[in-house]
């Protein structure tokens, strides 16, 4: 592609931040959130953030030469970049966080809180986890606890248990922060879906590492979730060509479905990405029995592992899925929903958490495409089930009314066509995008308050 092409591009990209920018700064009506959903405006020092993160992003420039200089990257040196920027994500999410004064003592308090993130409470009620478990479906539980399966409660049971109670709280939240930070790496495999060019999937990387959602959310759980999601996409591509991949892939969903349930909302994804594979399959008849023959398996493994989980613990699945639904089920009665207005703000939400440069990028890869090209390029046609995957989450309002933290499980379907469409720009370019992400990322976590404590 020209250079001119890109250049333009930037232009776009670099204005619509800027607004954005400041639109946050002066506290605009709205752009907090709606009415029923607002983020808080705040007033967290800037100076103090900006100096935070001010290592990590010399090391993000640092790394953004290097990616630069190498436009065919070799394995060892692309491992090697995804390594920095593994690093640079938890120096942003810890450097973003202790802007804070209050600092661990703020941690300790999040992680006690309730209303925040109530795992840790549950965990330390547990006497008998013997006793607890096969219970669950009954527990009397806090606010988060009660609509989750057990996975987040015993994350924190087993930090009590290694670290003892007192310390449990600051390491454990140290340790999702890890878990979220390794996000960055995972995204580099998911994005072969993409794309081979080892290069290009090192863009998806950058953005990544600078993601908002995983630094204004931290120690929240839910910014380790992009892990999982990649995961069983992943494995789901890899077992249309290979049944051991399908193993993997059950046992993928088996773990996800202890976590959270709403990974199930990915079956969209899955479902557009078998339709796509099937297309440039000519749609055979051996490739519909491949893919039948896959999800069945993974199914089956999944099922098993649960029937395995069952006879060794007495953990009912199915009655933990029962008690959650009633309980969202009364929320929808109790909290105004509406419809109509969740299907611009839950998508505002989800983009606001991606830093919003997220929107001109992808509108940017789209219009370079050839719309009339057959067989549509794998990177495009992956783009339009990513995007595709997303609006009929939201149309469908599986997730209505939930907020960016409950959205960020989804992050990397926006976050891979994005960040190739950085790797098109050439290095300065590229700077400038990753500086006003950084930007946004800082405004973000100075001026709303995610996390209202």
């Amino acid at each position: 592609m020209p250079q001119s092409e890109p250049s333009r591009g930037l232009g776009v990209v670099l204005l619509f931040g800027a607004l954005f920018v400041l639109a946050i700064l002066s506290q605009v009506p709205h752009f907090n959130g709606p009415d029923y959903w607002v983020w808080p405006w705040k007033s967290l020092a800037l100076d103090r953030t900006i100096a935070n993160f001010a290592a990590p992003f010399v090391f993000l420039v640092y790394l953004l030469r290097k990616w630069s200089a190498s436009p065919e990257l070799t394995a060892r040196r692309a491992g090697w970049l995804v390594t920095g920027l593994v690093a640079c994500s938890m120096m942003f999410q810890y450097g973003g966080f202790h802007a804070d004064k209050r600092g661990r003592r703020l941690l300790q308090e999040i992680v006690e809180n309730t209303a925040i993130t109530s795992y840790y409470t549950d965990a330390t009620h547990i006497e008998d986890l013997g006793t607890w478990l096969p219970n669950f479906a009954n527990l009397e539980l806090e606010h988060h606890s009660e609509t989750h399966p057990p996975g987040p409660i015993l994350f924190w049971f087993a930090c009590v248990k290694l670290f003892g109670q007192h310390d449990a709280r600051l390491a454990g939240a140290y340790l999702i922060g890890l878990l979220a930070s390794l996000g960055t790496a995972m995204l580099y495999f998911f994005g072969s879906l993409w794309t081979t060019d080892r290069s290009a999937r090192i863009g998806p990387c950058f953005l990544y590492a600078l993601l908002p959602s995983i630094i204004v959310f931290f120690p929240e759980l839910d910014t380790a979730y992009p892990i999982g999601s990649m995961a069983l996409l992943f494995f789901w591509h890899k077992a249309l060509d290979q049944r051991r991949a399908a193993i993997w892939l059950g046992l993928t969903l088996f773990g996800v479905s202890l976590m959270a349930y709403n990974f199930v909302t990915l079956g969209a994804a899955m479902l557009l990405y078998a339709a796509l594979r099937l297309h440039r399959e000519h749609w055979q008849r051996d490739a519909f029995k491949r893919y039948a023959i896959a999800a069945v398996l993974a199914l089956a493994v999944a099922l098993t592992a649960h029937v395995l989980l069952w006879a060794a613990t007495s953990y009912h699945a199915i009655d933990s899925l029962r008690a959650s639904l009633a309980i969202q089920d009364h929320f929808a009665e109790v909290y105004p929903r509406p419809w109509e207005y969740c299907i611009f703000w839950d998508i505002y939400d989800f983009l606001l958490g991606s830093g919003m440069l997220t929107l001109p990028l992808i509108a940017l890869s789209l219009r370079r495409a050839d719309p009339l090209a057959n067989p549509v390029p794998i990177d495009r046609g992956m783009t339009v089930v990513a995007l595709a995957a997303i609006l009929i989450v939201d149309l469908t309002g599986l997730l209505r009314c939930e907020a960016a933290r409950v959205w960020l499980f989804m992050q990397p379907l926006i976050i891979i066509p994005a960040g190739l469409q950085l790797a098109r720009f050439g290095m300065v370019d590229r700077g400038l995008v990753l500086a006003l992400q950084a930007i946004i990322a800082i405004v973000l976590r100075c001026k709303l308050a995610f996390i209202e404590l």
